[in-house]
């Protein structure tokens, strides 16, 4: 978790300047897509959540089409 709000303050807080709260949710969504989509994580063996999950997935059901 203490990563997590170390990237939030560092890639969204920090460098960012809100116009309106609309624009806030924009660019909250924008950098979540990012932190959980595009950027490996140490904790996770240096895969993205996305593909720790659909690595878990393929292991349990090596028949599963993604």
């Amino acid at each position: 978790m203490e990563s997590f709000n170390r990237y939030f303050r560092d890639k969204c807080l920090f460098r960012k300047k809100f116009l309106s709260l609309e624009n806030a949710k924009d660019i909250y969504i924008e950098m979540m897509w990012d932190y959980n989509y595009l950027r490996p994580h140490n904790s996770l063996i240096n895969l993205t959540p996305q593909h720790l999950l659909i690595s878990i997935k393929i292991i349990q059901n090596p028949y599963l089409k993604l």
